[in-house]
């Protein structure tokens, strides 16, 4: 079956933000646009194909054959710092001898790629995350319901003494994740009995060793994409303390994208492509992180996403062939 452009990646489940973001809400904004986008299956026959977090040897080989067999231009999307994994780098060195061009996340990605490669490299942030999904299963919409309710019942009344943590718990290349909270842990300690942090996350037991570090009250939610939401309407600030390096300075913008949507203040470190938003999150100032001050970035202007022109991106992309 001959396709337009067809995106293949090894995360299917809509639980992953790379899938989310990267390939299925991208399918859904072409195919508005009266584009034949599609997930790729076996049988497609594109004219682009986006190969997303795919390290398998065989399955590469088989995609890589699409442009020997029927001239489909192969784009690969990093939206992160994979090369930082040995395995991973060495195979994505392979892969380059067939590729036709490198979409990336964040302009510091695209330099540590610029250092590998004479490949064209296309920077496309992330689609704003805004977390609009419908839950089909009557059982599962009163399960999350059920869940958002406990939860609620742990948080303070008044939402802006209500603080939120959200993100994976443990990345594969430091050990930032939820372990970044610690670099904070003395601003945290220093929060009267007043505030709570809510922490959502993939792991309850990376929750629970930093749990134990600190005094300020914690509470575990388990990510879900149906009851972000309601999680976001309940809390005011959110702290994103993150160690910088190789692997954090290519970090795309998809979580400060969300917390701006949501009117949510934000304090968090100079993570490079962050400075795009200096006006309107705090970025290392936590001197300043103190009880009267942690609602002052609370923005008051309507934010406006960027979706358009990153759909346009992708547009470029999907007619590349033509």
């Amino acid at each position: 079956m001959r396709v337009q452009i067809a995106f293949a990646s090894s995360a299917r489940s809509i639980n992953q933000a790379s899938f989310r973001l990267r390939c299925n809400r991208v399918i859904d904004e072409l195919s508005h646009k009266g584009v034949d986008a599609h997930l790729y299956k076996n049988g497609m026959i594109p004219k682009i194909l986006i190969i997303s977090k795919i390290y398998d040897h065989s399955y590469l080989r088989k995609l890589t054959n699409l442009k020997k067999e029927h001239n489909t231009k192969l784009f690969l999307d990093l939206c992160d710092n994979h090369f930082l994994d040995s395995n991973k780098a060495q195979i994505i060195q392979r892969l380059l001898l067939d590729l036709d061009g490198i979409i990336v996340t964040t302009n510091e990605l695209k330099n540590v790629v610029n250092e590998q490669t004479n490949l064209p490299i296309y920077v496309i942030p992330d689609l704003l995350e805004r977390f609009e999904y419908n839950c089909n299963s009557i059982l599962q919409r009163i399960y999350y319901k059920l869940k958002f309710g406990i939860i609620q019942t742990m948080l303070k009344k008044n939402r802006k003494y209500n603080l939120i943590w959200f993100g994976n718990a443990k990345n594969s290349f430091n050990n930032g994740g939820v372990n970044d909270l610690l670099l904070i842990k003395e601003r945290l300690d220093a929060l009267k009995d007043d505030f709570c942090l809510l922490i959502v996350s993939n792991s309850f037991w990376a929750y629970f060793n930093i749990k134990k570090q600190l005094k300020i009250k914690t509470v575990y939610c388990p990510f879900d994409i149906y009851t972000m939401p309601a999680i976001f309407e309940r809390c005011a600030v959110c702290v994103l303390p993150i160690s910088i390096d190789e692997f954090s300075s290519c970090k795309s913008t998809n979580r400060i994208e969300t917390l701006l949507y949501y009117k949510i203040a934000v304090w968090t470190d100079s993570v490079p492509s962050y400075l795009n938003y200096i006006d309107y999150i705090n970025i290392n100032d936590w001197n300043n992180f103190v009880e009267d001050k942690i609602n002052e970035y609370r923005i008051n202007i309507k934010y406006e996403s960027k979706d358009s022109e990153v759909i346009k991106m992708w547009m470029d992309i999907a007619n590349y062939a033509t």
